[in-house]
């Protein structure tokens, strides 16, 4: 009995005990009750598929546009085959950025480059590319047999099939001032303020490097076929332009710069001596990027005019030469 009493004692007083502390604390407010629910994953709607593109249907209505302008300028001896060409991308107006590969059964065989109507008022070299494939296919296929030859003969479509054709592309830029050159982010801008107003438009780099399709488009031909050499047909300065690196401290460079400007020298010899020249590149451009800062020799044969009447005068002129960069094979080999 002696031992109970302590312990009741001891009870009542943590009774008392507790109860003073929840009246300091006050009431007390249960929290809200969590329903157990189901874990629900939100199903996300269904991406639509991309529309299926008729290539074939895409490139018969290029090639009847094509062809109404060929025929307009009275160019009868050529003509834009669809089943000849292919494409992987669409303009901004949704013309097809055609272009075929021409490959050699030989191993090992040189690849060229050939790009025309880089801009689209230099109508004369749309023909220029077109007239290439009808020698390669029908006229002298014996002539190529020993190179990979890659053609895009319309790179700026937007502009050679406008009402008024025009350098730039339909979103108004140079597509030979868009190239992602490392000197582009620093003088692209400042070196086009520079033109003279009433050229000005015409020769819009963009306010982003590669921001164009086709400047994409010519990019991926370079990165796919690998071109040992690029040859862009431009007009009307009445020129040969070559460009490729001056990397003076390696070798290999060296003697490609050097087979370059030989190479150059008889393209101009076998066109009636067309003048030779090693001018300046500009920020953006082809001989800039593919040129300078690659290594690929490139060649960019300035036409005197853009006059349709000599559209296959020019052809007679620059045949030889083409065929000429076509076969040439350099014979250095980087170590």
């Amino acid at each position: 009995m002696k031992t109970i009493l302590p312990l009741l004692f001891l009870l009542s007083s943590c009774t008392q005990f507790v109860s003073w502390v929840q009246k300091e604390k006050g009431p007390q407010v249960s929290p809200p009750a969590i329903e157990a629910t189901a874990a629900v994953t939100a199903t996300p709607e269904p991406t639509p598929p991309e529309p299926q593109i008729d290539k074939t249907k895409v490139l018969d209505e290029y090639c009847a546009k094509i062809n109404e302008r060929f025929k307009r300028y009275g160019w009868f001896d050529i003509i834009c085959n669809s089943k000849r060409w292919t494409f992987e991308r669409l303009s901004p107006e949704g013309n097809p950025l055609i272009f075929q590969a021409f490959n050699s059964k030989v191993t090992n065989a040189t690849t060229t480059l050939f790009m025309c109507t880089v801009h689209g008022d230099e109508l004369v070299t749309a023909y220029m590319c077109v007239r290439l494939v009808k020698d390669i296919l029908f006229d002298n296929p014996e002539k190529y047999e020993n190179a990979n030859i890659v053609i895009a003969p319309i790179v700026n479509p937007d502009g050679f099939l406008a009402k008024t054709q025009t350098r730039t592309n339909s979103n108004g830029i140079d597509l030979n001032r868009n190239f992602p050159t490392k000197d582009w982010e620093e003088h692209a801008l400042s070196s086009w303020q520079r033109v003279k107003k009433k050229d000005r438009q015409r020769r819009f780099p963009g306010d982003k490097a590669n921001s164009e399709i086709e400047t994409q488009f010519q990019i991926w031909l370079l990165e796919t076929f690998k071109p040992d050499k690029v040859v862009s047909i431009h007009s009307p300065y009445g020129f040969l332009d070559f460009d490729v690196t001056a990397n003076t401290l390696n070798q290999h460079f060296i003697y490609v710069s050097q087979e370059t400007k030989a190479l150059a020298y008889n393209m101009g010899k076998q066109s009636r001596n067309f003048p030779v020249v090693d001018f300046k590149f500009f920020p953006g451009s082809l001989g800039n990027y593919a040129g300078n800062e690659r290594g690929i020799p490139t060649f960019t044969i300035e036409l005197s005019d853009n006059r349709p009447e000599n559209a296959s005068n020019y052809w007679r002129t620059f045949k030889s030469a083409l065929k000429a960069v076509a076969e040439f094979r350099y014979t250095t080999k980087s170590e």
